[in-house]
């Protein structure tokens, strides 16, 4: 009996160009090309502001109207939550359906096309952060969920398993991280590290000077030399003044 191995050939067959890269196919440049030069972008009034409507009539319940209690009517709902989620996108959503979806499968594999094609989605997708970030290749790019939240979890786990959260007397001579947070800043940033510290507390201290344009007082902590300071900053710190001074907040942060 003959080894039928026609099922190898298909593994090498090459995957659909049309399918191949998150860029060529994105319905968001069919709805108004991307410029890849910020100063393009900053020189053009007219294209940005362009672009920008056409971003906000792709959002998914724009034109939403709720139900009144008082007199039963209905009116335009107002999106108040931009800041901890934000609303989707309709030409990213309608990418992910027509053509990530069908595709989609595990990205440790190449032993079928839908696997290396997720893979290729997947890389690619790692390689436009990078870039966008200007990440050199010292830099690391790391899937961790969903939102900002997600990316905080993974920062947070990292710094567990590095052993870096330990209390400043331990036996086994752990490192300590000491957490300086904005205390302005969004509530989501700040809840998992809200729970460590009633394992590890701050230290107590006395207030260093403010930062201009923030109401951000930092407070000098005791801890030993190994200590590992982790800070938690978001600009602009004061909506109010304009956007905080970077280099004052750094001469802070370095005291």
């Amino acid at each position: 009996m003959m080894d039928d191995r026609s099922w190898i050939e298909s593994v090498d067959t090459p995957v659909p160009t049309e399918r191949a890269s998150l860029l060529t196919i994105t319905p968001v440049e069919r709805f108004h090309p991307v410029p890849h030069d910020a100063a393009t972008v900053a020189s053009d009034e007219d294209a940005y502001h362009s672009l920008v409507n056409s971003l906000r009539q792709q959002c998914i319940g724009e034109e939403e109207h709720v139900p009144c209690p008082l007199d039963g009517s209905h009116r335009r709902l107002i999106y108040c939550d931009y800041t901890a989620s934000g609303r989707a996108l309709r030409s990213l959503e309608d990418f992910i359906s027509n053509q990530v979806c069908p595709m989609y499968a595990n990205t440790h594999s190449v032993a079928s096309a839908t696997a290396r094609q997720t893979a290729h989605f997947r890389e690619e997708a790692r390689d436009r952060v990078k870039q966008y970030f200007n990440c050199s290749e010292d830099d690391s790019a790391i899937f961790c969920g969903a939102g900002a939240t997600g990316a905080i979890r993974k920062f947070e786990d990292m710094l567990i398993k590095s052993r870096v959260f330990a209390p400043p007397k331990s036996e086994r001579k752990l490192r300590r991280a000491v957490v300086i947070v904005d205390p302005v800043a969004h509530h989501s940033s700040l809840l998992p590290f809200r729970e460590m510290t009633r394992l590890y507390p701050l230290g107590k201290g006395v207030k260093s000077r403010a930062v201009t344009g923030s109401h951000v007082e930092l407070a000098k902590t005791r801890t030993s030399p190994e200590a590992i300071e982790v800070e938690l900053v978001v600009l602009p710190l004061d909506s109010t003044k304009g956007i905080a001074s970077v280099e004052g907040l750094r001469e802070v942060l370095e005291q």
